[in-house]
């Protein structure tokens, strides 16, 4: 197979990275859920964080 590669230029803005990274980590290490855990998510908020109700099951097992 030959394949005709070619080098697209592309100028980028990463000056939003270091920071979410950083948020990520301290929203990581924090021991709170984030906001959108109790408020639901997807278009109709509806449901509950599926996230927030797996760590929930987790502390009544291990709580018990």
């Amino acid at each position: 197979m030959n394949f005709d590669v070619q080098l697209i230029k592309y100028q980028g803005d990463d000056s939003w990275v270091e920071k979410t990274i950083l948020d990520l980590k301290a929203c990581l290490d924090s021991n709170q859920c984030p906001e959108h855990a109790s408020s639901g998510y997807g278009i109709s908020g509806n449901e509950k964080c599926e996230y927030a109700t797996f760590l929930e099951g987790l502390q009544i097992n291990y709580l018990s």
